[in-house]
């Protein structure tokens, strides 16, 4: 492994991809990110994420202005990711986490509806104080995108509007038509009865 390889929080600092606020339409900000001080090998042949948690966390919380952060990783990924005290740093660093484990390139399981409602609930009530979100899975791509989207139809876009959205701050996000079909099946939902009637 090169050092050209290497992507650390020093050379590389942490992006986050802001939804433009007119989206969701919020005093709010709502960005994807990747997994904070990860340490794995990319999709990039040659590339390696050799992160430092904490400063990862700082600059989430200082340059970005995060007040929550949404990890959507399951639980032995953040020990594969060598982030296992991920919510002990967050909580040090100022910044409120909201953990909702998602298989990865998957969905929200069946059955998990009023989970997701809630999820969904928590994020929209920090935006309209207008605070900071920020979502992560472990690339920042599919999990993330998809909760993303979710946030957004959940303020009346259609489910292509609310894609569409989220891949203007992401072109990577949502990976596959699993992804993409759960977003309208959850329009579709809410619409009929009526979750969000109040924007």
């Amino acid at each position: 492994m090169t050092h050209a390889g290497r992507l650390t929080s020093v050379d590389s600092p942490i992006k986050v991809f802001w939804v433009a606020d007119a989206a969701h339409g919020t005093p709010g900000r709502l960005g994807l990110t990747f997994a904070p001080g990860k340490k794995a090998y990319g999709s990039d042949e040659g590339v390696y994420w050799d992160r430092d948690l904490r400063q990862d966390m700082e600059r989430l919380r200082e340059a970005h202005g995060a007040d929550l952060l949404v990890s959507l990783l399951e639980d032995f990924e953040y020990e594969d990711l060598g982030i296992p005290d991920l919510f002990t740093v967050a909580e040090a660093c100022g910044v409120r986490t909201e953990h909702f484990p998602i298989q990865d390139t998957r969905v929200p399981r069946a059955g998990q509806e009023g989970e997701v409602d809630r999820l969904i609930a928590t994020v929209r009530s920090a935006l309209a104080a207008g605070e900071t979100v920020v979502i992560h899975c472990m690339g920042g791509h599919g999990r993330t995108g998809t909760v993303a989207a979710l946030t957004l139809a959940s303020y009346g876009l259609s489910a292509e509007e609310a894609i569409r959205c989220v891949r203007v701050a992401q072109p990577k996000a949502l990976e596959n038509e699993l992804q993409t079909d759960y977003v309208a099946g959850a329009g579709r939902r809410w619409a009929s009865a009526g979750t969000w009637a109040q924007r």
